[in-house]
């Protein structure tokens, strides 16, 4: 239930992209998982997906209705005290 950053390396891009649709839910398989680290990460998450060229992409039922969206105060973000480590 929770979000997590994920990614594609660019030469794997082409492969995979077919089969990746906005909106839709998606299985994954065969991936790897990595600390998450630097500036601005997209989650609050601690570790990161990366997927490989031997991911497996496969249709899912919708499991949510769910927006899955975290919107911070926006006086939060003109006051400076947020984590800079965390994209807003």
């Amino acid at each position: 239930g929770n979000k997590i950053q994920a990614g594609i390396k660019k030469e794997h891009l082409q492969k995979l992209q077919r089969n990746i649709t906005k909106g839709e839910w998606r299985i994954f398989d065969e991936f790897s998982v990595k600390k998450a680290t630097g500036m601005y990460r997209p989650t609050t998450h601690n570790y990161r997906i990366v997927f490989e060229y031997s991911t497996v992409i496969s249709p899912s039922e919708k499991i949510s209705e769910s927006i899955w969206l975290d919107l911070v105060p926006f006086n939060s973000v003109l006051s400076g005290t947020l984590d800079q480590n965390k994209l807003v």
